[in-house]
């Protein structure tokens, strides 16, 4: 049963393997996504559609991504069989690092919007360590960085009232799509930020329009932008309640 009620999960997502991969040859670097061809000259950039599995819990973590564009939501799943969103990473972030320890995948990796990811083996990575032990380092130290960040998720998004835990996590959103700190974010649809909080979307929706009444969240004035203005001292101090 547990099964099927995951399987229903899944279904929700694209389970066809869309992805549209270039032929050019892109290069990694340390420092985030720069063509310095240090690292692999072999990586393949891969574009998935909003909700567009990149891989899935318990398959074999054979190849490793970097997040060029776009947000990508990781998925746990609990033992009734429904998923939770257990992390948001963006653009410079790399995900299946499980790979260099030739474990499976961890979780269910989903595009939440158009994503751009660049494809690298595990097998090829795990060479670096001979090879290139400071560059290999580099990925232990993301891989710590990302056991610091799930401290932090449960710090954040799962204690202090649905206010306080709503403006957290829209101040995470703004800080990993912003890059140039002006204070936008592009929301998430309301079910899946309550899968993230753990509460109800209905209680997210009325936070969410309490903000755009109070003007801490502020329409965008061109009909086509998803982005919001964020007041983000209003923000901070819900935050902080």
């Amino acid at each position: 049963m547990q099964e099927k009620k995951r399987a229903a999960v899944e279904a929700g997502y694209s389970a066809s393997y869309r992805a549209r991969e270039s032929t050019a040859p892109l290069q990694i670097g340390t420092g985030g996504l720069v063509e310095d061809g240090s690292l692999l000259k072999s990586a393949r950039r891969l574009r998935f559609s909003p909700r567009d599995v990149i891989y899935r819990e318990g398959d074999s973590a054979d190849t490793i991504y970097a997040i060029h564009s776009g947000l990508v939501k990781l998925l746990s799943f609990l033992p009734n069989g429904r998923g939770r969103i257990i992390r948001l990473y963006g653009r410079g972030i790399w995900i299946g690092l499980e790979g260099l320890l030739r474990r499976p995948y961890e979780h269910t990796a989903v595009a939440v919007d158009q994503v751009e990811v660049y494809r690298m083996s595990a097998d090829a990575l795990r060479l670096i360590e001979q090879e290139d032990p400071r560059h290999y380092q580099h990925f232990m130290v993301k891989w710590h960085e990302h056991l610091l960040e799930a401290d932090m998720w449960i710090s954040d998004f799962s204690t202090g009232s649905i206010k306080s835990r709503v403006a957290r996590l829209i101040k995470f959103l703004s800080r990993i799509q912003d890059r140039n700190a002006s204070g936008h974010v592009k929301l998430l649809t309301c079910d899946e930020m309550a899968a993230i909080l753990g509460v109800t979307p209905e209680s997210v929706s009325r936070v969410i329009a309490e903000f755009k009444r109070g003007a801490i969240l502020r329409a965008p004035s061109n009909a086509d932008s998803e982005l919001y203005q964020c007041n983000m001292p209003e923000l901070e101090r819900f935050a902080l309640q």
